[in-house]
């Protein structure tokens, strides 16, 4: 049963009317899409078969949307269109449709998707990667750009070898599954660039845990459909009414988010007016101008929230990879020892050297990437392609995973 049927489930009579009147919305609203899409001389895209009232609420994945949308890819096509109870969400399962409608028109679907439960009620709205375009990500997207940009990251070539260093020695021998340590390591990395060495070794521990809790939960999030999505006037049932589990989801996902955003920053910020402070991003950036000290720490936030766990899933993957193909472990192996030297561990500076290390690397975010379905776009306006209408506010997948394995599929039938 999904999670919209459950919400439904013991909900008090109110919720049933607003409900009912939600109901009677999405209906006259998916006949006037279809209209819109008419003028336009076009027709919504192929999908699911869709509920009178709720469209594809009820027949919509649960989990593991990116084998769903695979599935669907190989029945509808290119491109696929599902009604989530009056939300628009469109599926591109291909290379073209998401280059043409993505790349090419980024001025139309560049925007990212709001919702009530992840943005509002998990308070996840500060995030770059969830937030619309402004004032304030632009402001994010500067600390960036001013201490990960290509012209400074290698300030960190010393530290991320030394991080190497340690992982290597400390998993001689491992066997299991390497995405824990390899999650340490990433997070002990970011958290002294962000933070700073003094609280990376008291508290680093400890963030990663929040850290790892706060990736699950909203990834898992965001593979449901929830009611208050759709009637975001249910944003006000209180948390302890039947049916109302996803306040209580929701209200520990606000904590863990002000966890992220606060904690860590806080301690810098205290460390910094007692003049006890280390380098950090935060420590050098606070006060300055050009960007507010609110900026600074989501960006900070951000920049350790995602980083860890992507960084962490991608050279997992790539570990994966190694171990299924022997030969080109080993062919990666003989290249290092042949341009480095037998023993030497390879520095950021000797990468570039290693052409088949490359190679490989860049294949394994290919064979799996770290996010098979992206970050979801938004459309700003409606729009067509090959003969298909988008209307204004769809939300945008681009199966990245299954777009890309079909390249060398086809590929291989020619």
């Amino acid at each position: 049963m999904s999670s919209l049927q459950d919400e439904l489930r013991g909900v008090y009579p109110l919720v049933g009317g607003l409900v009912g009147l939600g109901s009677l919305f999405v209906y006259f609203a998916s006949n006037s899409t279809s209209a819109k899409a008419r003028r336009a001389n076009a027709q919504l895209p192929p999908g699911p078969k869709q509920n009178l009232i709720l469209g594809n609420a009820l027949n919509f994945p649960k989990d593991r949307w990116y084998e769903a949308f695979t599935s669907w890819s190989k029945e509808y096509g290119d491109i696929v269109y599902v009604n989530l109870a009056g939300v628009h969400m469109v599926v591109l399962n291909s290379l073209e449709a998401i280059q043409e409608i993505v790349d090419k028109r980024m001025s139309i679907h560049s925007e990212r998707p709001y919702t009530t439960m992840t943005n509002d009620l998990m308070a996840q709205g500060y995030t770059m990667l969830l937030s619309r375009t402004g004032p304030d990500f632009t402001e994010q997207r500067k600390v960036f750009q001013k201490f990960l940009g290509k012209q400074v990251i290698t300030d960190y070539d010393e530290l991320i070898h030394g991080h190497a260093k340690t992982l290597i020695r400390d998993n001689d021998g491992f066997v299991g599954d390497p995405y824990d340590p390899l999650m340490r390591t990433v997070g002990s990395i970011l958290t002294t660039i962000a933070y700073g060495e003094k609280i990376n070794k008291e508290y680093g521990e400890t963030l990663i845990e929040i850290n790892t809790e706060t990736t699950n939960l909203v990834a898992w999030v965001f593979t449901k459909v929830w009611m208050v999505d759709v009637i975001s006037a249910l944003r006000y049932v209180p948390s302890w009414m039947p049916g109302a589990t996803f306040k209580r989801i929701a209200d520990r996902g606000a904590s863990l988010a002000n966890k992220i955003r606060y904690w860590a920053y806080g301690m810098v910020e205290a460390a910094v007016v007692e003049g006890t402070a280390d380098e950090s991003i935060v420590s050098k950036q606070l006060n300055e101008t050009g960007i507010s000290n609110a900026n600074l720490r989501d960006a900070v936030a951000v920049m350790y929230g995602a980083g860890v766990d992507t960084t962490a899933v991608a050279i997992t993957n790539f570990l994966y990879a190694m171990v299924l193909h022997p030969e080109w472990q080993e062919k990666a192996q003989k290249e290092m020892e042949t341009v480095l030297g037998p023993g030497h561990l390879p520095t950021p500076e000797d990468i570039s050297r290693l052409e088949i290390f490359n190679a490989v690397w860049k294949e394994s975010f290919r064979w799996n990437p770290p996010v098979p379905l992206g970050i979801p776009h938004v459309s700003n306006s409606e729009d067509t392609w090959n003969g298909y209408y988008i209307p204004n506010g769809t939300i945008i997948h681009c199966n990245i995973g299954f777009a890309r394995l079909n390249i060398v599929n086809t590929a291989k039938r020619s």
